[in-house]
This record gives C-alpha cells, structure tokens and sequence, in this order.
C-alpha cells in the first residue's frame, strides 16, 4: 500500500467501514491548542497525542483478533506497520 497523505488514514478507515458495510460516523473533535508555553509543552502535547492514536490503533487489531475478524486485523496491520515505533507507547 502506498504512503498516504495526512489525511488519507481516516479516509481509508472510512472507506473500509463503508465496503464491509458499516456506518462510518465522524465526530466532531474540539480545536487543537494553537498556543503553547514553548517548544516543549507542544512536542510533548504532540507526543501524547501519537501515542493515544497508536493506543486506539492497538486496541482495533486487539478487538478484531479477539472476535476472529480476520480482514479487519489484515487491514489495521498497515496502520500498525506505518508506527514502527508503535510498541513503545
């Protein structure tokens, strides 16, 4: 599969739910804080911010393996590939 762009993860989230038949909803999400105390304070919000992603992503290919769901898990694994650091959370 090739790399997306930035947005291009929730598309192919969204696309995979729709071809299996499921309904993708979006929800809305508050603004991101466009003022930090210094570089710091904004890497480390960055940061958390990556490492709860790769947590949800975890807890997907958890769930899919835990109820069989073998195109699911098969599909969720680039997510986890593309995060090779992804363990580290």
């Amino acid at each position: 599969m090739p790399s997306p762009t930035r947005n291009e993860p929730t598309c192919l989230i969204i696309h995979y739910l729709n071809d299996v038949g499921a309904c993708a909803t979006i929800p809305s999400i508050d603004a991101p804080n466009k003022s930090f105390e210094s570089l710091e304070t904004a890497m480390k919000a960055s940061l958390e911010n990556e490492r709860a992603v790769t947590r949800a992503v975890h807890n997907m290919v958890a769930i899919a393996q835990r109820e069989n769901d073998y195109s699911t898990r098969t599909f969720l694994e680039w997510f986890v590939a593309e995060d090779p650091r992804g363990d580290e959370v």
